[in-house]
């Protein structure tokens, strides 16, 4: 699983520990279970996740996310999620590039500093 922060620059020590803490915390309402600790050193945090099979990954990330965000919007309200292999910054980035291509322009805007 990969986040998509708001801004194109590096996410800070007090909100990369928000994610980690949130993360955690919301998954277990969920029953799941963060699996490896969050990689933080490329553009988009990643890691691995289970979640139960009766229930939606998507909700799980939605309400961690949220969580997250009400101590500021740093984190969009998509993330990429692979069952298949985790992903890299530069296939995280080709994922995400298609995406925003393919629906309306967001009020927050990615700029890309590469």
């Amino acid at each position: 699983m990969a986040l998509i922060p708001t801004a194109a620059k590096r996410l800070s020590t007090s909100q990369k520990r928000i994610i980690s803490e949130e993360f955690a915390e919301v998954s277990q309402d969920f029953n799941a279970e963060i699996e490896n600790e969050i990689d933080f050193t490329g553009r988009y945090p990643r890691f691995t996740m289970l979640v139960p099979y009766l229930n939606d990954p998507n909700s799980v990330v939605a309400a961690s996310i949220k969580s997250c965000n009400e101590v500021g919007i740093f984190l969009r309200n998509e993330a990429i999620i692979s069952n298949v292999k985790e992903l890299d910054d530069d296939e995280v980035n080709q994922v995400w590039h298609r995406i925003k291509q393919q629906r309306p322009p967001s009020p927050i805007q990615w700029q890309d500093t590469d």
